[in-house]
């Protein structure tokens, strides 16, 4: 523990213009650090359903970033499957989905006003549940056991129940509705995506 009393050595040379660099680095970044480490927890409170999206700021920036890291967790995940092109394709109508059929569900409740907060916790929760989910696809594409293969089945489900959960948390939120409605918006999403999925990039399995 330091005390008022402690006394530090002097750095000299390359030790000490070292030190002065990532002082001033830390002075710098410290402010925009401990925002986006709090961003990033109340992303995970959201996750959580601890939180909810007016918890999130109203930044035009952040709804940005979030669509970007969406798009490019959802790229990760889609490369296993299919070609480069087509995974930026899936992500990219992904995000449109995502973002259309927000805007006109808050539309149709005059809330328009909450579109941005809306969508951010939307697509920044998307992108971390789909990094949670990441080992899990690459565990399963390597393969494995009679057992493993089961288990992987098993949290696969548990995960796309926890993402049901936690979208339809958020839509209930936002449009000020019973949970059950926004679980019905939810897996209403989620049923257009998947057809909307299979009909521009799984034609031939149809």
């Amino acid at each position: 523990m330091l005390t008022a009393g402690t006394v530090f050595h002097k750095p000299t040379g390359f030790v000490a213009k070292h030190n002065r660099v990532m002082m001033l680095i830390c002075v710098l970044t410290y402010p925009q650090t401990t925002e986006m480490y709090l961003l990033i927890k109340r992303f995970f409170s959201i996750c959580l359903l601890r939180a909810s999206p007016q918890d999130l700021p109203s930044s035009s920036f952040l709804l940005l970033l979030a669509l970007l890291l969406n798009g490019l967790v959802g790229i990760l995940l889609a490369i296993n499957q299919t070609t480069f092109f087509n995974a930026v394709a899936m992500s990219i109508v992904d995000v449109i989905l995502l973002s259309g059929l927000c805007w006109l569900l808050l539309w149709a409740r005059v809330l328009t006003l909450r579109y941005t907060q809306t969508l951010t916790a939307l697509a920044g929760c998307s992108a971390m549940l789909a990094l949670c989910a990441w080992p899990l696809l690459l565990w399963q594409q390597y393969g494995g056991n009679e057992a493993g293969i089961k288990l992987i089945a098993l949290l696969m489900w548990l995960w796309f129940f926890w993402q049901i959960m936690v979208f339809s948390h958020i839509i209930s939120q936002a449009l000020s509705s019973p949970f059950f409605i926004g679980m019905l918006l939810t897996i209403t999403y989620m049923f257009i995506s998947y057809r909307v999925a299979q009909t521009l990039f799984y034609q031939e399995s149809l």
